[in-house]
């Protein structure tokens, strides 16, 4: 929905139109409601099974993580979700200050390169965020890494 609107009132991540706090707290599952054509693409039996058995899911990697040890649970998936959470939100919040998107250093740090969020939104399509030798792009690294097989 996010590229098929992108920054009007359908766009779910626009701050000039959603709000910068529902836009922060957006990827919580709090404000977001999803159109069904837009979902297409997440109807394989794998994505059902993780949509219809989320919760069931997310407590048992949980539980099992602090059966293990409890740090465990808490450095290796809780402050992970948090730090994730936290990251949509800047992405989604930080990098549409005036209701138009920017390119963010301070976002692209905090979030390990989804900073360049301008670059996304003039190619949306494009894997590769970071254009400028200065815009460092972590997801790109990994992408020609993998397609290199040198992992």
């Amino acid at each position: 929905m996010h590229h098929a609107y992108s920054d009007t009132m359908g766009d779910p991540h626009s701050p000039k139109y959603k709000g910068w706090f529902k836009v922060y707290t957006s990827q919580w599952g709090l404000h977001t409601h999803i159109e069904r054509r837009m979902m297409k693409g997440l109807y394989d039996p794998v994505s059902k099974l993780f949509y219809k058995h989320y919760y069931t899911l997310i407590v048992s990697l949980a539980v099992f993580l602090f059966l293990i040890d409890p740090l465990l649970m808490i450095f290796g998936w809780a402050l992970t979700v948090v730090q994730a959470f936290h990251g949509y939100g800047l992405i989604n919040s930080i990098t549409h200050l005036r209701g138009e998107p920017v390119n963010s250093g301070l976002a692209n740090v905090l979030t390990a390169g989804e900073g360049w969020h301008k670059n996304h939104h003039e190619r949306s399509n494009d894997w590769k965020i970071g254009k400028r030798p200065f815009e460092l792009d972590p997801g790109a690294w990994w992408i020609r890494m993998i397609k290199n097989d040198t992992l």
